[in-house]
């Protein structure tokens, strides 16, 4: 994905790419069930109610961009939870 999370977390703001590699990477974890919204927002640097519009963001665009679909099903298979 090319995404520098320490890079992230210590700029005060983030380009658009980087936001969507960011979101679509908390996603994952938020899906996966196994950390809180806490947890993955302090390992992003983010707080949970951030973490909440992160899904929320994604889980909209996944039901209305099938690219972003595409590429979030690619990333998926790679991953063994």
């Amino acid at each position: 994905m090319g995404f520098d999370i320490n890079a992230a977390r210590n700029a005060k703001k983030i380009g658009p790419e980087d936001k969507a590699n960011r979101d679509m990477l908390v996603y994952l974890l938020w899906q996966a069930g196994r950390l809180s919204n806490n947890a993955i927002g302090e390992y992003f640097g983010l707080t949970y109610s951030s973490v909440s519009r992160c899904v929320k963001v994604i889980t909209d665009r996944l039901s209305s961009d099938r690219d972003f679909k595409d590429r979030y099903y690619g990333l998926k298979s790679q991953f063994k939870l």
